[in-house]
């Protein structure tokens, strides 16, 4: 690895510059779209018939993204936070609000709680790497109850990529479910009703 500005990067630079315009503008789909291209580098550096294949970073970026979890999570929990879950790009937290807060209160207190967490991330990508950093999280919901079955035979730890979440918004409620029977197409429309109905 070398601190020299590349080509890739300097692809990268151009489209995490049009993603802050594109959400700035409120161009939710523009700024997916440039996401979307952003995260594909990792597959350009995945795939053995590319020129820029590379093990070395296809790992490293994977290293990356659990380490930045744990170093996530460890900073919510100084905080007195409860972090239920996490995966590949995420942390579901606990901040300890009561049920009925109402939503202004408990949405500010998580872009808050954001915003703190990236400040302190770019310190520490600077004085630990010596580059400024180009990592940005983002809160993206909030739920007002959420459902994480454990693991089949196991206690304690959450079904990987498999939970169910009333989402809070300003004036309404909406039902999430995601990696469960309901929402896959390899169980029947009985056990989909049924489970949504639960």
């Amino acid at each position: 690895f070398a601190r020299d500005r590349g080509i890739l990067p300097g692809m990268l630079d151009v489209f995490f510059d049009r993603r802050a315009s594109a959400k700035a503008e409120g161009n939710d789909l523009a700024s997916y779209t440039y996401k979307i291209v952003m995260n594909s580098f990792y597959g350009v550096f995945g795939t053995p018939s590319c020129r820029f294949a590379s093990n070395k970073i296809v790992g490293s970026i994977t290293y990356f993204g659990a380490f930045l979890l744990r170093w996530c999570k460890d900073i919510f929990e100084k905080q007195g936070f409860t972090v239920l879950y996490g995966d590949t790009d995420s942390l579901f937290v606990d901040v300890g609000l009561p049920s009925n807060v109402p939503f202004e209160i408990a949405n500010q207190r998580g872009i808050d709680i954001c915003a703190s967490t990236n400040l302190k991330l770019n310190d520490f990508i600077l004085e630990t790497y010596s580059v400024d950093s180009r990592l940005e999280l983002e809160f993206e919901k909030l739920y007002g109850k959420l459902l994480l079955p454990p693991s089949r035979g196991e206690t304690g730890r959450g079904r990987a990529k498999g939970y169910a979440g009333l989402i809070r918004k300003k004036d309404s409620e909406e039902l999430q479910i995601v990696g469960m029977e309901a929402v896959r197409r390899d169980w029947t429309d009985v056990s989909h009703e049924f489970q949504r109905g639960l």
